[in-house]
């Protein structure tokens, strides 16, 4: 039995939790149509539905970690009202990642009840061509419409007043049309010029193909014409005062450049990738910041003598002393000199030149050299090899392959590492595709655990080296490693399964079959329709087979590789080697626009 005062506490206690029963109760019933309610499907589009007085639904798909989309359909005309429950919902908000790579979309009609695009709604809807967008719209966020590169026309209604600078990053590869409605406030066309201008700061935010850049324009805005792949010339007007970072990143087809007297500031990478066909590049000669001095086609700042941007057919002044990172990224080279006045050279500086075949550091410089003709560049006071091409042949006297130095260089087929070499930096050999096997000396002491990264083709590394050498977060699941049999043991317990498989190195030795090898590069991306000859043999002479990992994207027969549709897919070449020569496999990612 319970004493009195005890009944009493739970008298009072049972009565206080009836009571706070009926607030959680009443709580419950005012909160309620201010939440979230479960997320609905109606008409094969999925929405998120509010009360906040007013009954309102989002259009969702995926969520920002979560890549998978759940539509499938080619065409959609999104509704201004929805019903569920007897509740009549109005569609405001096209959310965050709703149709994130929904690769089968091509025409996306959105009301004028919607007010905002989230972020990254249609990030790389591949194959969207056509877009309606609401009369009532009022901001497009970051990465909206980013990699939308099927594209082709975007008008901008009048009540658009926000576009982030990365709402259309990479649809200029694909517009030919751009119109803003003639009473928008915030923006405009003027002209006709086929562009997005801020009216009020005059910048150009966005441009294509066809665009004509007004005279009035001061500024060319954050990747205003990024991977515009068809733009082959551009005017730009006498009163251009900025162009900023990446502006004009990935133009491949642009075949020259004429930088006007008002430019003041350049900004990163602003030209970056745009050698490939780029042939002459001219500062107007009263520029006081930027010069082109002895007819050198390149782009320099006069102040610092920096070379900023170079082409295939730029001679580099003696009186250049830096060569700006990336400043030769993607031209068409086959040889350069070095000055003798240069005595800084930024990284990548050649990222892409494939066709670089020489290169020459005059006799006098007294910071860098290409000793015994090696087709590279060395900094004479450590012995650090900076950057090569697919001619180097490393001196037995270089201690370090230093970071970056052959990155980008997709048909690096085979390197010699000398006995001397104790460091491969990181990023050293990063997207070598071509590479398909390398050997590692016994003296190197440390590789960067991205030395390899993005080497597709990289099957097989001989590490005489008995200590374990890599970083310990290199992950190259799809290599084996063969090392001396006294380390195999050491190698296993340092790198567990980072490798595809750690193997004694004198079996290989051991071995009298051959590897086999193939002299391709497949340069990525494509045209739709585009039709490319393939190798039906490896360079010893055994039968090829291809295939493609999907089918209705690109088709081989008969050596011939036809891209069927726009998309990305993988095709692989194999060999099942013999007797005499072991088994092949090689794939390369195929991307068609």
């Amino acid at each position: 039995m319970l004493s009195s005062m005890e009944q009493s506490k739970t008298k009072r206690f049972c009565n206080n939790s009836k009571f706070m029963k009926k607030i959680f109760i009443h709580l419950l019933l005012f909160i309620c149509p201010l939440l979230s309610f479960a997320e609905v499907e109606i008409d094969g589009i999925y929405y998120h539905l509010v009360g906040k007085g007013n009954w309102i639904a989002y259009v969702y798909g995926t969520s920002d970690w979560d890549y998978w989309n759940r539509y499938e359909q080619e065409t959609i005309v999104i509704p201004e009202t929805v019903k569920y429950d007897g509740l009549t919902y109005k569609v405001t908000r096209i959310d965050n990642y709703a149709f994130a790579e929904c690769i089968n979309l091509k025409s996306i009609t959105i009301p004028n009840s919607v007010k905002s695009i989230e972020k990254s709604a249609f990030l790389r809807c591949s194959n969207l061509t056509n877009v309606t967008l609401s009369d009532n719209l009022i901001s497009i966020a970051a990465g909206a419409f980013s990699d939308c590169y099927s594209l082709a026309h975007l008008t901008i209604p009048e009540s658009l007043i926000s576009v982030d600078e990365y709402a259309f990053d990479g649809c200029s590869k694909g517009l030919t049309s751009i119109v803003v409605d003639s009473s928008n406030s915030k923006y405009d066309s003027r002209d006709n010029c086929n562009a997005l201008i801020e009216t009020e700061t005059n910048k150009l935010i966005l441009g294509c193909q066809n665009t004509n850049i007004p005279a009035s324009v001061t500024a060319i805005g954050y990747r205003a014409f990024f991977e515009c792949n068809n733009l082959t010339s551009i005017s730009l007007p006498a009163n251009l005062i900025s162009i900023e970072d990446g502006a004009f990143a990935h133009c491949y087809s642009l075949t020259n450049l004429a930088i006007p007297e008002s430019l003041a500031s350049i900004g990163k990478s602003a030209f970056w990738g745009c050698g490939e066909s780029l042939t002459s590049i001219v500062v107007d000669s009263s520029n006081p910041n930027y010069d082109s001095r002895d007819n050198c086609n390149a782009l320099i700042e006069t102040e610092t003598n920096k070379l900023i941007l170079g082409c295939q057919n730029t001679t580099i002044p003696v009186s250049v002393t830096v060569i700006e990172e990336d400043a030769f990224a993607c031209a068409n080279l086959s040889s350069i000199v070095i000055p003798k006045n240069i005595s800084e050279i930024g990284y990548t500086i050649f990222w892409r030149c494939d066709n670089l075949t020489s290169i020459t550091v005059e006799a006098d410089n007294n910071i860098f050299d290409s000793r015994n003709n090696c087709n590279a560049i060395i900094r004479t006071a450590d012995n650090t090899l900076i950057t090569g091409c697919r001619n180097t042949i490393i001196p037995s006297s270089v201690t370090t392959i230093g970071k970056y130095a052959f990155s980008g260089f997709h048909n690096l087929r085979s390197i010699n590492i000398p006995d001397g070499v104790s460091r491969i930096e990181e990023e050293a050999f990063q997207y070598c595709y071509d590479l398909e096997s390398i050997v590692i000396p016994s003296t190197t002491t440390y590789v960067g655990g991205s030395a390899f990264y993005g080497c597709d083709n990289l099957d097989d590394i001989y590490c005489y080296a008995e200590t374990p050498c890599f970083d310990n977060w290199i992950e190259l699941e799809d290599v084996t490693l063969h090392v001396p049999a006294t380390s195999i043991n050491s190698y296993k317990s340092t790198y567990g399964n980072n490798f595809k498989d750690i193997v004694d190195i004198e079996d290989d030795e051991n071995n009298e079959t051959v590897c086999q090898t193939l002299d391709l590069t497949i340069i990525s991306p494509i045209g739709y329709g585009k039709v490319i000859s393939v190798p039906m043999a490896t360079n010893e002479g055994q039968p090829l087979t291809w295939t493609a990992e999907d089918s209705s994207i690109a088709s081989i027969n008969d050596g011939t590789l036809t891209a069927l549709k726009v998309g990305t897919t993988t095709v692989t070449a194999t060999q099942a080697g013999n007797n005499d020569y072991k088994p092949f496999s090689r794939e390369f990612t195929l991307t068609v626009t």
